[in-house]
């Protein structure tokens, strides 16, 4: 029994060692906490004058003097859990990210690209920016960004001073600037109308009286219009009900995660006012008009 034993235990053994060698080079990935860190750390350390700071999962606030960016690891987490050998290439790739956007944030904004943007009113807050903004009707607010090529870049407050230009000023030139920026595309459907200006500045529309004015004569009654999302706009005549139920319709089909407001606004005395509000709970949507 012995001599039976001894083999099978060294084989035992020899398979335990094995399987304890392959347990130890099998390296345990880093936490999401401990890939930021590591992303802070190196970006920190390629430029001491960067402050940053973890804002929410994987995303951080980079700050380099009065300019502040957020950026994602999400995507770099991503890649670097299906291959762990990547984690220094995946982190190098996003402190150069970092610094390309920081670098691309200060260069001057270019006055002819500016356009305005309808926001919640905890956007600004969510996001820890210091944008001039307005207030909206319906806890709205518009801020102002650039189009470029490749992005869309709130201005900050400190962009003022390098523009040299009042917020009043502004806004005039972003509203203005709109229709060139995202030339306006009409979709006629009978009793109401979808307006498209490139998929990102639809909700802006809300600011464009002379636009919407033009659709006076076109519909029933007062001219009402919707932007339930910010690549949405939908108008029609107040008494258009057919129209009305278009604007039910858009606002009841927007994304709950990125809607805006389900109200129903007009243009009275010059300035945006709320008249009217769609209600999407229960069995049948409702269309409430003051």
């Amino acid at each position: 029994m012995h001599r039976l034993l001894t083999p099978i235990l060294l084989a035992f053994t020899t398979l335990s060692s094995l399987l304890a060698g392959a347990q130890e080079a099998t390296p345990t990935p880093a936490s999401k906490a401990d890939f930021v860190a590591s992303w802070i750390e190196a970006l920190q350390a390629s430029d001491s004058t960067i402050e940053a700071e973890i804002v929410d999962d994987l995303e951080i606030a980079a700050k380099a003097g009065e300019l502040t960016i957020r950026a994602s690891a999400a995507e770099a987490y991503t890649s670097y859990l299906a291959d762990l050998a990547t984690h220094d290439e995946q982190i190098a790739g996003l402190v150069r990210m970092v610094s390309e956007a920081l670098e691309a944030a200060g260069a001057m904004p270019d006055l002819s690209r500016i356009v305005p943007v309808i926001q919640k009113s905890d956007w600004l807050a969510k996001y820890k920016l210091d944008c001039p903004y307005y207030a909206l009707p319906d806890d709205l607010i518009v801020v102002l960004a650039e189009d470029r090529a490749d992005e869309i870049r709130y201005l900050r407050t400190a962009d003022l001073d390098r523009l040299g230009k009042t917020v009043p000023e502004l806004f005039s030139t972003a509203i203005s600037n709109l229709r060139s920026v995202a030339p306006i595309e009409e979709h006629d459907l009978g009793d109401f109308v979808l307006l498209n200006s490139g998929g990102n500045y639809e909700a802006g529309l809300l600011l464009d009286a002379q636009l919407i004015a033009r659709y006076q004569e076109r519909f029933e009654g007062e001219t009402v219009f919707a932007a339930p999302a910010p690549d949405v706009f939908v108008l029609t005549g107040r008494d258009e009900q057919k129209g009305l139920g278009g604007i039910v319709t858009a606002v009841c089909s927007s994304d709950p995660a990125t809607s805006l407001s389900s109200k129903v606004f007009a243009v009275r005395d010059g300035a945006l006012a709320v008249v009217g509000e769609v209600e999407c709970g229960g069995e049948m949507p409702t269309l409430t008009m003051e």
